[in-house]
């Protein structure tokens, strides 16, 4: 049994957005705490970027990276942006694509990207996919202050991970980014600046959402000052938590999740809340019954390949899946795990949180490079009761 009480540090992706919009106008502030890798890189960048450098190193950081791209093509100049061989083979076409729009010239490499931008070009009809990430369509938003002529942009109809757009376009508004609507995606008038604001970023529902999970396995968690009404999507967790029959409560401002003994089998779309997958997925195992997670259907190029991973690891723990299409089917059952030996989360943070939650309930994994965590919950291990 573990037990933890206080306040989660502060949401990643909400952070690291209004850094870039805080790029674009240094008198916006921002309260935030937090010491997770990818929002300290694209701190460092930005600053770098602000001191005149002209090399900027994003590590495995994939949002940072895009949005940093992004951020350096609207200047003129020859920047070089370097990150890890896993980063870099991840699908970023749709960013390419972009760059391409704006008439910047991009020489890629094994571990760095060369830019060469006379700052973003006018041109009518950019695309922007959606199939793959949100993030190329958030990043457009992100950068979009300044510019000197409209700009219409068109998305893909098919798309993912929608939610982290819609809480993208929503943070843009509140500094004074006028969007507006469109039938094929939206339009960005001309020659607005973001508004100087104070911003205070909300805990990390993702990994108040893991903290949790850890609850329900063996312990009792009080997260303080959770966001309730936030638009980061994984909030999703607490109606999966409801279905589940998980003991859960909102006291004041206060989350309470206590250890459960029975769940319940679930049946959950999880294409705008991909992050969920891994750690979901160890909850489904143990709840009698069969499970179905669906709209899986980009999780091979996260930072891991979530899906087999995920499978392999419900393998291991005496667990029965049946992958049909897109759609995952975990065959639960209530007795303890029995997994045990080394566990490699594959450079995947998600991974090592999922088989921390596998250890509560009975599997004995030695996790490998345990600081895998550090890119979004450098102090996960303490909080969830510590390594075995």
């Amino acid at each position: 049994m573990f037990s933890f009480s206080g306040a989660v540090l502060s949401s990643k992706s909400l952070v690291n957005r209004a850094l870039i919009a805080q790029s674009y106008n240094s008198e916006i502030q921002i309260n935030f705490e937090t010491q997770s890798m990818d929002v300290q890189v694209l701190q460092k960048s930005l600053q770098d970027f602000k001191n005149g450098h002209n090399q900027f190193y994003c590590a495995d950081a994939g949002t940072a990276f895009r949005f940093l791209v992004l951020r350096l093509s609207r200047e003129p100049g020859k920047w070089t942006v370097v990150g890890s061989s896993r980063l870099l083979s991840r699908p970023h076409q749709d960013l390419l694509d972009i760059l391409a729009h704006f008439s910047v010239d991009v020489e890629v490499r094994a571990q760095e990207w060369i830019l060469y931008s006379q700052g973003w070009q006018k041109k009518s009809g950019l695309y922007v996919g959606s199939t793959q990430s949100s993030q190329f369509a958030s990043g457009i938003l992100l950068n979009a202050w300044n510019l000197p002529f409209d700009l219409e942009v068109q998305r893909s109809s098919e798309k993912v991970s929608e939610g982290y757009f819609a809480m993208t376009k929503n943070l843009m508004e509140n500094f004074g980014l006028r969007v507006i609507d469109s039938p094929e995606g939206f339009i960005i008038p001309a020659n607005q600046k973001p508004l100087a604001r104070h911003y205070n970023a909300e805990a990390d529902v993702s990994s108040c959402f893991a903290l949790s999970a850890c609850a329900t396995q063996a312990g009792e968690v009080c997260i303080q000052s959770f966001p309730f009404q936030s638009l980061q999507p994984d909030i999703f967790f607490l109606k999966l938590f409801d279905q589940m029959g998980v003991r859960f409560r909102q006291q004041g401002a206060d989350l309470f999740v206590e250890k459960t003994d029975s769940l319940k089998p679930v049946s959950a779309d999880l294409k705008n809340s991909p992050d969920l997958f891994p750690v979901l997925a160890i909850l489904c195992a143990r709840a009698q019954g069969v499970s179905e997670l669906s709209g899986l259907m980009h999780l091979s190029v996260k930072e891991s390949d979530r899906l087999q991973n995920t499978m392999h690891l419900l393998e291991r723990l005496g667990r029965k899946t049946e992958l049909l299409g897109h759609t995952l089917k975990i065959y639960g059952e209530i007795g303890k795990f029995s997994g045990q030996g080394s566990f490699d989360p594959d450079q995947d943070h998600r991974m090592a949180m999922a088989a921390q939650v596998a250890n509560l309930y009975g599997a004995q994994f030695k996790i490998l490079n345990p600081h895998v965590v550090d890119k979004s919950y450098p102090q996960f291990w303490r909080d969830s009761g510590g390594l075995l």
